[in-house]
């Protein structure tokens, strides 16, 4: 196709001859290349990578061995259970409970012994504990472990006790415990001395230096009085006041030994 004297063909084929030429060029610059470096060693030196490094003599590792996998226990699902989960969103399920005693407005008394619990642990020096000073032991219960530890000096038991086995078992195990006792009238008069109406018991643990030698006294009179008589006060029987029906049935008894008797001699 010819325009203008310009021919499409002609164009193609000038670019075909100089692609050719290029690849000429490219092909000698490479063999020279080559050559050249086959002749003479470079100046520059390279930091390659040795084809045959030199072989490290030593000890054969053991290769690991392959990891053993475990099996997989497969979770045993019951197909009963059917697994239900909970959405705590705004009118969802109810929310689990919470301890909210942080936000408990506690009375005034509270508050104040907690305080004073922190106060006490803050304190650089802790407070020695007061003795305690003599006191009257009362109660049935307080005596009787008192005397089951050996720890009461004298124990006094009132005479009118109601029911009377309240305090029935008492003079046995002051006898048993080697603790004195002794019996006076009148659970009011006991019950004066703790500022109470009625007392049943009462036991002296401890008494001041200046009161010792006038307890020593009263209990030497109660051992000889209570303790050291105990198997004769307990064989020592009657004493009390009978019953209408008990009297009423003796004195018939006695009336009729009485005609009997007036029988015989008349």
């Amino acid at each position: 196709m010819h325009v203008l004297g310009f021919s499409w063909t002609d164009k193609r084929a000038s670019e075909r001859a100089r692609a050719s030429d290029w690849v000429a060029k490219l092909a000698s610059a490479r063999s020279r290349a080559c050559s050249s470096s086959l002749a003479a060693p470079l100046p520059v030196k390279l930091n390659c990578i040795s084809i045959n490094p030199k072989k490290k003599v030593g000890k054969k590792v053991a290769a690991a061995p392959l990891a053993v996998k475990k099996p997989e226990l497969k979770k045993v699902v019951n197909p009963l259970f059917e697994k239900r989960t909970r959405n705590f969103g705004i009118g969802q399920d109810i929310q689990p409970s919470r301890d909210l005693s942080r936000f408990v407005k506690w009375p005034k008394y509270i508050r104040v012994q907690r305080q004073k619990a922190v106060l006490q642990k803050r304190l650089k020096k802790e407070d020695t504990p007061t003795k305690r000073p003599n006191v009257i032991r009362q109660g049935t219960n307080t005596v009787t472990k008192l005397v089951e530890q050996k720890k009461a000096q004298i124990v006094v038991i009132a005479h009118d006790v109601d029911p009377i086995e309240l305090v029935l078992f008492l003079p046995a195990l002051c006898r048993k415990m080697g603790v004195p006792y002794c019996i006076v009238k009148g659970k009011s008069r006991l019950g004066t001395l703790v500022r109470r109406k009625t007392c049943t018991a009462i036991a002296l643990t401890n008494v001041d230096a200046g009161d010792r030698a006038s307890l020593s006294k009263v209990l030497e009179a109660v051992k000889t009085n209570f303790n050291d008589r105990f198997e004769e006060i307990k064989r020592h029987w009657g004493g009390g006041l009978l019953g209408s029906k008990s009297a009423a049935r003796i004195a018939k008894i006695e009336k009729a030994k009485a005609r009997e008797l007036a029988q015989k001699q008349g």
